[in-house]
């Protein structure tokens, strides 16, 4: 099952994988040739699984990591010409992972990416011009 048809209802899985997604876009015709975009994207769950360290000092081989990530973009499309279609695109992603082991924290990564795509196409040919900043 598509997590993103259902994003509402968790999906669990036999190996202890939980998943919940979320997408939004609305887009506004500003005219004929020019059109507004905004989106939001969110994915967040956590894995859990056993057998992940084998060490004699260890009391079980328990572990878990958690995730969310989610992504902010606005777009604007601009038929050029009757020919040419320049799209820009700006997004912010942002990413969450939490690793767990035996219960306690073990590690945490975070990041941040801001990105700006523009690229020209053609009705004529496939040729297309992308730029990402």
């Amino acid at each position: 099952m598509d997590s993103m048809q259902d994003p509402l209802i968790p999906q669990v899985k036999k190996d202890g994988y939980e998943h919940y997604g979320l997408r939004l876009k609305v887009e506004h015709d500003l005219s004929t040739r020019n059109t507004l975009s905004a989106g939001y994207i969110r994915s967040q769950g956590d894995n859990q699984y056993d057998n992940c360290l084998n060490s004699a000092w260890s009391t079980s081989n328990t572990c878990k990591e958690e995730f969310a990530m989610q992504t902010l973009s606005m777009g604007w499309n601009h038929q050029l010409t009757d020919v040419w279609q320049i799209d820009t695109l700006l997004q912010r992603v942002d990413e969450d992972r939490k690793d767990f082991f035996e219960g306690q924290a073990n590690g945490r990564i975070q990041t941040q990416r801001d990105q700006l795509g523009i690229k020209a196409t053609t009705d004529n040919n496939p040729f297309q011009i992308c730029i990402w900043i």
